[in-house]
């Protein structure tokens, strides 16, 4: 150790937030992703001990601290990868603003998940998610909202980050109903548009009705708000609903089983891949087939084609 030697410098984390915030908003870039970042940050410091930049930008004591917390909380690689990506963007814009001089968080590669089937909800089960959500025990804001959230995601598939996005202008009146308006994920996708069935719309007007009432709420004009601080609701906030009905019903609900549901079953009932492709907003056909379940219904027909060949 050198004798005298200056301190090492050390910045609280959020330093430069209220700067991040305001020149990342200017960019048009997503409230949602910043509520993330904050997210990840605070996670950093409470559950991490990690205080600093200078610390948080250590990329050797990160991807260590990040894989105990994935051993101790049970997260799949994909909570894992998102935790990373969101303090991936608060370290790129310091290096961009030259707070730092380097973003060394890039050397901390992402978790790679075993290849497992994934879940998909049947139409059963959606029915008994709905009716959960009529009788379980909440406020009357999270429960309207929860099954106007739930009414929208099935209905559009949409993304979850797409859908904690949304602005109350993104539903718009049409004829005798409602059209949403569904915002492709960053660069990825075009605008999509759908219809509402009377379902939907009926709960949107409950909801809406009800958020009128609401007293000591900020002018957030996100479309779905959180009940502590009627502002926008976030990922954690969602994650924390689907998990408690996954223990409440026995079965496992992530948004993303209503994504695979939707294509799934627009596949069973005959629509060509490439709509299904539009539908769901994705830029690949090939990423849409991965959302298509590997069920028996879907290869029936090759089955019966093969069997003929072999009739004895």
């Amino acid at each position: 150790m050198i004798k005298n030697a200056p301190p090492k410098k050390q910045t609280p984390i959020f330093t430069y937030w209220d700067t991040f915030v305001k020149k990342y908003s200017r960019r048009g870039r997503s409230q949602l992703t910043i509520r993330n970042t904050k997210d990840a940050l605070n996670f950093a410091i409470r559950h991490l001990d990690i205080k600093t930049i200078e610390a948080c930008n250590d990329h050797l004591v990160l991807e260590d601290k990040l894989y105990e917390a994935k051993e101790k909380y049970g997260w799949k690689g994909s909570t894992f990868n998102s935790y990373l990506k969101n303090l991936k963007t608060y370290f790129i814009w310091l290096e961009q603003q030259e707070y730092i001089e380097e973003n060394k968080l890039k050397k901390i590669p992402r978790c790679a998940d075993e290849l497992n089937e994934q879940p998909v909800l049947s139409e059963a089960q959606i029915k008994i998610i709905i009716a959960q959500l009529h009788t379980r025990r909440q406020r009357t804001l999270e429960r309207l909202r929860n099954v106007f959230f739930i009414d929208i995601l099935r209905l559009t598939g949409a993304r979850p980050s797409e859908l904690l996005s949304m602005r109350v202008e993104d539903i718009r009146p049409n004829k005798n109903s409602f059209q949403v308006v569904i915002r492709g994920k960053k660069q990825k996708g075009r605008i999509r548009y759908y219809n509402m069935p009377s379902w939907a719309r009926d709960s949107y007007i409950a909801y809406m009705q009800f958020r009128k009432t609401l007293k000591n709420r900020d002018d957030d004009d996100s479309l779905f708000i959180s009940q502590s601080n009627k502002k926008g609701w976030t990922q954690k906030g969602m994650r924390n609903l689907f998990r408690r009905l996954s223990k409440e019903l026995g079965f496992r609900i992530t948004a993303y089983c209503f994504r695979r549901f939707a294509a799934t079953y627009l596949n069973e009932k005959g629509v060509g891949l490439d709509k299904i492709q539009d539908y769901l907003g994705h830029t690949r056909a090939s990423t849409t087939k991965r959302y298509i379940a590997r069920t028996g219904k879907l290869t029936q027909q090759g089955v019966d084609v093969i069997a003929e060949v072999f009739r004895s």
